[in-house]
């Protein structure tokens, strides 16, 4: 996992890296759901990752998106 917590480089940059962040999170979501996990505590979180995002406060996307990585990131199956 990849930590982004420095986000002083150019805004495009920080951008770039954000959107990779995020789509890590989002395809370890995806993973552990077929794994048999309940991602629906994930929702609110991405919901709060994008907003960030979209406000441009790519340092709280990014904190957002690894927390999920955290929860999801290496799950064992269920069942």
């Amino acid at each position: 996992m990849r930590a982004v917590t420095d986000m002083s480089g150019s805004r495009d940059a920080d951008q770039l890296q954000v959107l990779s962040l995020m789509k890590d999170a989002m395809k370890a979501l995806k993973e552990a759901k077929s794994r048999g996990v309940d991602v629906k505590p994930a929702k609110p979180l991405m919901k709060h990752c994008v907003r960030a995002f979209t406000a441009g406060d790519y340092a709280e996307a990014a904190r957002v998106a690894e927390e999920v990585l955290r929860r999801y990131g290496s799950m064992p199956s269920i069942g």
